[in-house]
C-alpha cells in the first residue's frame, strides 16, 4: 500500500512537472516565430481554416494538410485551457485560488515571503482543509504592503476527499495542495461559503494523463500506429509479426530455409481484435 501510495504521489508531481515544461516549451515557440520575418506571400502555405459558416471536413485535406490542421486544432485548446490553468474551472479568492479537473482539486495559498514548511499548520480532512501560520506572520514591509493573515482556510469542502491521496507541500512562498475527490463530479466551490462557480461553463472533460496507466498506454498506442501509418511505416501489430517472421525465416521446416531474409517475398496480415495473427504466403 505504502509503495502504491508513493507511485500516486509521483504522477501528481510529474503532471505538474509536464505542465510547467509545457508551458515553458509554448512560450519559447511563440518567442521564437515573432522572432522570425513573415514569409512572402507567394511562399506563404496556410493551413486550411474553416470559414464562416462552413466546415472543415478531414477526409478532403491531403495526409499533411489534416495532420496540420489537427495540430492548430490541439494547440488552440491547449493553449486556451494553459492560459487558464492557475484557476482552470475553478476561481480566486482572497487568500487563496484552486484549480479542478474531474478527479482532483489544487489550491495555491501565497503566504509571506521566508515561511518554512515547520511554521505552517496544513490539517487535510476527509471533509475539511486548515492552512495557517503557527505563529502570528510578520507585520507589512512598507505602506500598501499586503497585510498577511494568520489563517489562510478553515472551512468544509464542497464534497469528501480521499484524504490518504491527497497532499501538500511548500513551493517558494505557495503552499500547493492536491485533494484526490471521493467521487468524479465537479465542485462549485473548494471551500463551503466562499464565491461558487457556474458549473455549466466548466470544462467537463479528462486529461489524458487523468486515466489509469493502461488507459494511457492504449491511447498513445492508437496515436503512434496513425503516425505510423501517416509516413508509411509498419503499425506495433505489423511491426511485431515482421520480427515473427524474421525470427522463423531460417527455422526447421521454413521454405526460405537457407535464403537470406527478405520480407518481401511475403505478405503479412494482422488481427488487431487477438492481439496480432500474422498470416504469410509465398508472393514470388
Amino acid at each position: 500500500q505504502a509503495e502504491e501510495m508513493v507511485k500516486k504521489y509521483f504522477r501528481k508531481y510529474q503532471r505538474w512537472a509536464r505542465d510547467a515544461e509545457e508551458l515553458r516549451a509554448q512560450q519559447e515557440q511563440h518567442q521564437q516565430q515573432q522572432q522570425q520575418q513573415p514569409p512572402s506571400p507567394k511562399d506563404k502555405k496556410e493551413t486550411p481554416s474553416p470559414k464562416k459558416g462552413s466546415e472543415v471536413r478531414i477526409a478532403d485535406l491531403s495526409p499533411s494538410d489534416a495532420a496540420a490542421f489537427a495540430r492548430d486544432v490541439v494547440a488552440s485548446q491547449e493553449s486556451a485551457r494553459r492560459s487558464q490553468s492557475e484557476t482552470y474551472n475553478g476561481g480566486a479568492t482572497e487568500n487563496y485560488i484552486w484549480s479542478q479537473t474531474m478527479t482532483d482539486v489544487d489550491i495555491k495559498v501565497p503566504v509571506p515571503p521566508g515561511t518554512k514548511g515547520r511554521d505552517l499548520e496544513v490539517e487535510i480532512g476527509l471533509s475539511r482543509l486548515r492552512v495557517a501560520m503557527k505563529k502570528e506572520p510578520p507585520p507589512p514591509d512598507g505602506e500598501g504592503a499586503r497585510v498577511w493573515p494568520k489563517v489562510f482556510i478553515d472551512g468544509e469542502l464542497c464534497y469528501k476527499i480521499k484524504g490518504v491521496d491527497s497532499m501538500w507541500s511548500l513551493d517558494g512562498s505557495t503552499v500547493q495542495i492536491n485533494l484526490e475527490k471521493n467521487d468524479e463530479r465537479m465542485w462549485k466551490c473548494a471551500i463551503l461559503g466562499d464565491e461558487e462557480i457556474d458549473l455549466t461553463k466548466v470544462d467537463t472533460s479528462k486529461h489524458i494523463h487523468d486515466f489509469d496507466m493502461d488507459t494511457q498506454t492504449a491511447f498513445e498506442r492508437v496515436m503512434y500506429d496513425h503516425r505510423q501509418k501517416m509516413q508509411g511505416k509498419p503499425t506495433i501489430e505489423q511491426q511485431k509479426a515482421y520480427n515473427v517472421l524474421k525470427g522463423a525465416w531460417d527455422a526447421e521446416g521454413s521454405p526460405f530455409k537457407g535464403t537470406p531474409f527478405d520480407p518481401t517475398r511475403v505478405n503479412i496480415h494482422t488481427s488487431s481484435s487477438s492481439g496480432y495473427v500474422p498470416s504469410v504466403h509465398d508472393s514470388s
